[in-house]
Parts: C-alpha cells; structure tokens; sequence
C-alpha cells in the first residue's frame, strides 16, 4: 500500500549501506528514490529523503540522484523543489500514452535527465499481452490485442514497432530523453531488442496503430497516494 514505504534519512542511508555490501562494490553508479507517489508525505522526500543521498554522494558512495514514479505531475513537483540529477518516469513515452511529451521541456528546466522507462507499456504492448495485475481498462486491452493482430498480419512484431517508436522519437534522438529503459527476462531479448535500435519503425504501421490506440490516448491510471493526484 502507499503508506508502506519508508523514505526517512536513516533508512535510506542504511539501505544503501545494506546493498553495497550485496553488491560487493564500493558505489554505485545511480541511486533512485522509488516510487515517490507512495509517500505519505512529499515534503519528506524534498527535505529528507533526497539531502540524505546528497550527503552518501558526497562520500563517494553515490555518483548520480534521481527520483521514480508513474505520476508526472508529482515528479516534476519535486524536480522543481530539489536538484536531481535525474527523474525516471514509465509508461509515459510509449505508443498508447505520450504525455511526457508535455513535460519534458519543464524537468530539462530544472537541469535533470529524463529515463523514460518500458516503452512497452508494462507488456500491453506486446504479442504476449500485459499480466493479470496489470491497471489497463479491459477497452485498452482489447485495443492492444487488435493492433498487435494489424501488426502481426503485416508480418510485424508489435513489441518490435514499440520499441522502435520510442527509440527513433524525435525526443530520444536529439536527447531530450535521455535514455529508453527496457526489462529483459532473457538473452534472446537483448539480442531482439538490440536489433530494434538499428532501423526506423515502420511509419504506415506505427499510423496503423496510433490509430486504433487513439481512444485511449494519454489514458492513465491511479496510482499511489490519491492525495498528491492534483499536485502542481
């Protein structure tokens, strides 16, 4: 639930801590605070949870500061009140949901990178369709399923044209978005994915499906604390 999550300084140090120790390594690399929707109280993680990684940076523990979630409006909202070096937001730069389109120019403002994270819309776009567990309408779904068969009777691969899509979008390509995250379960998926990078998605399918997808465009679900729903 979303008052589960422990975001106090010492926590977070320890947990740090407790994870360079698995990891047998003396830092890391980038270090997100996950989830920050879940908070019961946003002004923790801008007073608390981030000055505490700022002083494990310090240290030499930590090179890089981020934050994660689904809600764009709460990221930017603590992008605006707290340097990051970085936000990580999923779902938002994908074939059915393109909203961080419209933020994008506000995080590069407040002088963070941008990880857009699964632009396979947590399996709704692909020919296995999403899991049980997943938030989308049962509309949305079936609206995946049809334009994975438009995909599929074109010879296409509908995870393939995602990944694709994102990769060769005019804001990946001149860096607005930093990076395109992608989960691999395995080998042979690195390999697929690897290779989607290499050529432009088809246009006429990628029209194909925008189409199909278009009721749902920008169609988000709740997620987290409903109270930061209407945070600015």
């Amino acid at each position: 639930g979303w008052n589960t999550f422990d975001y106090s300084s010492k926590s977070v140090k320890e947990s740090v801590d407790r994870s360079l120790k698995r990891l047998k390594v003396h830092h890391v690399d980038m270090i997100t605070v996950h989830d920050v929707e879940f908070s019961s109280d946003i002004e923790q993680i801008i007073n608390e949870t981030v000055p505490a990684l700022r002083e494990l940076q310090k240290e030499g523990k930590v090179r890089y500061v981020g934050i994660s979630g689904y809600p764009l409006n709460v990221l930017l909202h603590v992008a605006r009140r707290v340097p990051l070096d970085f936000v990580l937001t999923y779902c938002h730069y994908t074939l059915q949901n393109s909203s961080l389109e419209d933020y994008v120019e506000a995080f590069t403002k407040t002088g963070c990178g941008v990880i857009s994270a699964s632009p396979l819309c947590m399996g709704l776009l692909t020919s296995k369709g999403p899991p049980e567990f997943h938030p989308a309408s049962k509309d949305l779904v079936e609206a995946a399923t049809r334009a994975r068969k438009v995909v599929e009777d074109k010879g296409g691969d509908l995870a393939d044209l995602a990944i694709r899509w994102a990769v060769w979008s005019p804001l990946a390509r001149s860096g607005d978005i930093a990076t395109t995250l992608l989960g691999f379960a395995k080998a042979s998926e690195v390999v697929a994915n690897i290779g989607c990078v290499a050529h432009e998605p088809d246009k006429d399918l990628v029209t194909s499906v925008l189409e199909i997808l278009k009721p749902f465009k920008n169609y988000d679900w709740p997620v987290g604390n409903p109270k930061w729903a209407e945070l600015k």
